[in-house]
């Protein structure tokens, strides 16, 4: 059984060696931003903000759940970045490589796209669950293919977007927001997606891989992809998001 106080330790320890990573890399000018509805008592570091979304707070259009944590980061009382800074999306169980992190300064470096990702691989270090696993082999395939593909070619997110590994010009992120209502909240990154192509800004593909753990369990595995299921419904019927924009996700 892993309890609360499991998760909040693996999540400090993530953290720590995310960091270590970045100075491996290289990297001078950074800050991790930890996004979480309820407090972690992160120690004190400079390189690290704790954020913790207030439970009264509410969006303009009810956004809920990731959706609405990720845009209260991007209200102007509490975002600390510049237009021209680059935020890099992590979820809390994801670790950077050195590779990642080369790859991520190129992409900014070379500043022609608002919106990147790369792959992510998921049988590294411990497994917990050889099935789930196995099962998201086929995500690494689809990252080497489907995704390096579109970008590269169209730079649009034509056959699909994740959640993490999402490396977003500030300006950008601010101007296409999380603030959709319900129907950007269960598949928050989808949606984002596209509204960002309706919007008109690029994507590209971003050279070297990051490392996630699969879902430990099988209901936790089939949970998952019910979520993403129900939210590409949603995005698929929302009046928000034109037809053009929604047939490619209709054959993703």
């Amino acid at each position: 059984m892993i309890t609360d106080q499991v998760v909040e330790r693996k999540r400090k320890e993530n953290i720590e060696t995310n960091m270590k990573t970045c100075f491996e890399a290289g990297m001078e000018n950074f800050i991790f931003e930890v996004v979480t509805d309820k407090a972690i008592n992160l120690p004190p570091n400079p390189r690290v903000r704790e954020v913790v979304v207030p439970t009264a707070y509410r969006t303009k259009s009810g956004a809920k759940f990731k959706a609405r944590a990720l845009q209260y980061c991007l209200e102007d009382d509490v975002n600390i970045l510049q237009p021209t800074d680059w935020i890099v999306h992590l979820d809390e169980e994801t670790l950077l490589t050195t590779n990642a992190i080369c790859g991520i300064l190129n992409f900014c470096e070379d500043g022609k796209h608002q919106f990147g990702q790369g792959v992510i691989t998921y049988a590294n270090g411990d497994i917990v669950n050889w099935l789930t696993t196995l099962s998201d082999s086929f995500r690494v395939a689809d990252d080497m293919g489907k995704l390096r593909f579109q970008f590269k070619l169209f730079h649009k997110p034509l056959f699909g977007w994740k959640g993490s590994y999402v490396v977003t010009q500030v300006e950008a992120e601010r101007d296409v927001s999380y603030d959709h209502g319900m129907e950007g909240s269960i598949a928050e990154d989808c949606f984002f997606s596209m509204v960002a192509m309706k919007h008109g800004y690029s994507f590209d593909f971003i050279e070297g891989e990051m490392h996630e753990k699969s879902p430990f369990t099988m209901w936790d595995f089939l949970q998952q992809r019910k979520r993403w299921l129900q939210g590409i419904l949603l995005t698929v019927h929302s009046s928000k998001i034109a037809v053009v924009h929604k047939v490619s996700k209709l054959l993703d």
